[in-house]
């Protein structure tokens, strides 16, 4: 997997620039989509904890929406051993907490 020299890949510069269809294609197009989603830069952040960062339920639900093994996604740990929900919930943002959960509903 291509990772820039701050350890990101084209997963999470989509996320970082808000780019909800180009985060669906390259999901769509990735033989091992959980693998794609589960890759850490050097901060330990996947894409997620990127879409939780910036409270962009649309890009969090992509992302999850976009693997098979969501469970494991939304549990991946950052280096901290801290979660996407955990920086929701340090965010107080409830919005992207709910939609982090959302796939128990």
């Amino acid at each position: 997997m291509a990772q820039d020299n701050e350890g990101r890949t084209a997963l999470m510069w989509a996320v970082m620039k808000g780019q909800v269809e180009t985060v669906k294609v390259i999901l769509d197009a990735a033989q091992d989509k959980d693998a794609v989603a589960m890759v850490r830069d050097h901060e330990g952040w996947s894409a997620l904890f990127h879409a939780v960062s910036a409270g962009r339920t649309d890009l969090i639900s992509a992302i999850i929406r976009g693997v098979r093994d969501r469970m494991t996604v939304i549990q991946g740990a950052d280096y901290y051993g801290l979660s996407a929900l955990n920086v929701a919930s340090a965010r107080r943002d409830i919005k992207s907490a709910a939609a982090v959960m959302a796939i128990f509903s």
